[in-house]
């Protein structure tokens, strides 16, 4: 019966979400770096749960908010939900989810403190898009007006992006004479282990296709 609910929530990440979506859901919509909050501090307290009310009023935010944060979360697979009878609905980390491992082993790996180097990395909502362009062009140069092309969002927001990846060492400047070109770091720790994520992902639900097929 396990293996059977297994296969079934495998089938459904695999047909619904994409690696690029789950990562969005993972980190995306950083709102006062909200997200970010949330995923600490359930990865960094092994066994941790609460319920809506609790996590609103830990970290100071709306029911509203609160819930759509962790509905993001859920989805991707990296929390779940369940009912009990004294606190109604609890969260906590969905340890059944092969998301689960990559992201935690990821979050492990960032260096001190975690929050304000994540947060610099996801400063905007263009940065999950901005990491897999380069990561996917293997020795891709563009300058800041091209890089908001192939994201399709504003010059400001793709220059608010890159300076930040540039700043956490993602990404660094190529200057040819007085031309600005921005390339990958490839010599970046943390664009290294966004990769191995990326990949952790598309591996698992390639993984998913096989099982679902036979």
């Amino acid at each position: 019966m396990k293996r059977k609910t297994s296969k079934k929530n495998l089938r459904i990440d695999t047909r619904n979400i994409g690696p690029e979506e789950r990562l969005k859901l993972i980190f995306s919509n950083i709102k006062e770096g909200l997200r970010i909050n949330i995923l600490l501090l359930f990865f960094n307290n092994p066994g941790y749960y609460n319920n809506i009310m609790g996590l609103k009023e830990l970290l100071h935010t709306s029911h509203l908010t609160m819930r759509g944060h962790t509905k993001d979360l859920i989805k991707a697979g990296i929390l779940k939900e369940l009912y009990t009878g004294r606190n109604g609905k609890i969260l906590m980390i969905n340890e059944e989810s092969l998301y689960v491992p990559p992201v935690r082993d990821l979050l492990e790996k960032i260096e001190e403190p975690k929050d304000i180097i994540l947060k610099k990395i996801f400063s905007t909502n263009a940065s999950i898009g901005c990491i897999i362009l380069f990561k996917n062009g293997d020795r891709y140069f563009n300058n800041i007006s091209g890089i908001a092309r192939a994201l399709n969002v504003s010059y400001l927001t793709a220059q608010k992006t890159v300076n930040n990846l540039i700043s956490a060492g993602l990404l660094k400047e190529h200057k040819i004479g007085k031309l600005i070109l921005v390339e990958a770091n490839k010599e970046s720790v943390y664009m290294s282990l966004f990769g191995e994520l990326i990949e952790s992902f598309k591996d698992i639900e390639r993984r998913a296709s096989i099982i679902i097929k036979y």
